[in-house]
């Protein structure tokens, strides 16, 4: 499809948008330790209570402070910290950690109070589920306290046991032995369907969806920098039945999926996922003018880089876009992609020559920015 499209750029670049709450994820460094300690005793005193005694709490949150977390960040654990995006403070929401210990690899999540259920803790979450998989990791564990015990289920982790935890004083804290196995995020070649991000769901098109479609796909606007357009209702159907033919292909290699707006399920647009050799996919996206300036272009796109990196196991992830559609070049950028080249008379189409920019990104580059 390629990312040919024409809408105003969204505002502000964030990991995770859901307004009016926005909030952005990075890796943590040294100087964040003060910020991830204030995070963690908010954590522990705000919503321990509702778990354990006082006295319990109390020594809980005793010995948190920012040395415990440079300490660790020595021995190698992986920290991540959620930002708010609402307050020029730069509040740290809350932080997730990979570590390893011998053979196992764990995690652990704490959000403020505040924030519980906003969608932090499982970005964070995801954040350090990555690192693990990055890491060689088969599977996860943690001793989770009974405050955290229904957030870890909800990600995939099975209760195996219960005991308790010695706190510094000696005190008894119950809590719940877990884990979680990763051999289905491991798994490579496919793309794990419908994907939801915070507003959307992406799912495979089906027959029904022909008159959402062509409301688009027939917009002059929509089509201004696409090689086609505007479509008539015959073409329209025909792209269809194109469309419906990739998903029953052996191996798939065309993932060109509906995107819905998860509230009122609505489809709003199109994303697409190619994989053009073993190691390579080319990314493209179209929305309906009447969703355009929300972000959702830029929220499908990340969805798909991730799919492409941690499902399919490409290497590198591509994009086309008209040197003119300034719009959808910054989509490509806030999605990670960087500028590669300038492809002059790219395409003939429409009676006239298209000039590209020409954006990637590689696997190794998403690692090291997709926090930042």
């Amino acid at each position: 499809m390629g990312a040919r499209e024409s809408y105003p750029i969204d505002a502000v670049l964030y990991c995770v948008m859901n307004h009016p709450f926005s909030f952005e994820i990075r890796r943590a460094e040294a100087p964040d330790s003060e910020a991830i300690a204030a995070a963690h005793l908010d954590s522990i005193r705000s919503i321990g209570p509702g778990y354990y005694d006082d006295a319990i709490v109390r020594d809980w949150g005793a010995r948190v402070q920012a040395g415990l977390y440079l300490r660790a960040m020595k021995r190698g654990e992986v920290f991540f910290i959620a930002i708010d995006g609402r307050d020029s403070g730069r509040t740290v929401l809350g932080f997730s950690s990979h570590y390893v210990e011998g053979t196992q690899h764990g995690v652990g999540v704490y959000v403020r109070g505040s924030v519980t259920r906003r969608g932090v803790g499982s970005a964070l979450f995801r954040a350090a589920e990555d690192h693990a998989i990055a890491s060689g990791a088969a599977s996860l564990q943690i001793d989770a306290s009974l405050a955290a015990v229904d957030f870890y289920i909800r990600h995939g982790f099975d209760d195996v046991g219960r005991g308790v935890h010695r706190l510094w004083s000696g005190r008894p804290m119950p809590c719940v032995f877990m884990a979680k196995s990763l051999s289905s995020r491991v798994q490579r070649g496919t793309i794990a369907l419908p994907r939801h991000t915070s507003r959307l769901t992406l799912r495979d098109m089906c027959a029904a969806d022909f008159d959402a479609i062509h409301a688009y796909a027939s917009d002059p606007e929509v089509t201004r920098y696409m090689f086609y357009g505007p479509r008539s209702e015959e073409d329209t159907r025909a792209y269809l039945e194109r469309v419906l033919a990739t998903q029953v292909g052996t191996p798939r290699r065309v993932w060109e999926l509906a995107i819905v707006e998860t509230g009122d399920d609505r489809l709003v647009g199109a994303c697409d996922l190619t994989r053009e050799h073993a190691d390579e996919a080319d990314l493209g996206f179209m929305l309906s003018r009447e969703v355009w300036g929300r972000g959702f272009a830029t929220e499908a796109a990340r969805a798909l880089v991730r799919a492409g990196f941690d499902e399919l196991g490409v290497k590198r992830i591509f994009a086309t876009c008209d040197v003119a559609n300034h719009a959808s070049a910054r989509v490509l950028e806030k999605a990670g992609l960087r500028r590669e080249a300038t492809l002059d008379r790219h395409k003939f189409a429409k009676e006239m020559w298209f000039t590209s920019f020409l954006y990637a990104i590689t696997y190794e580059q998403w690692l090291e920015t997709r926090y930042d």
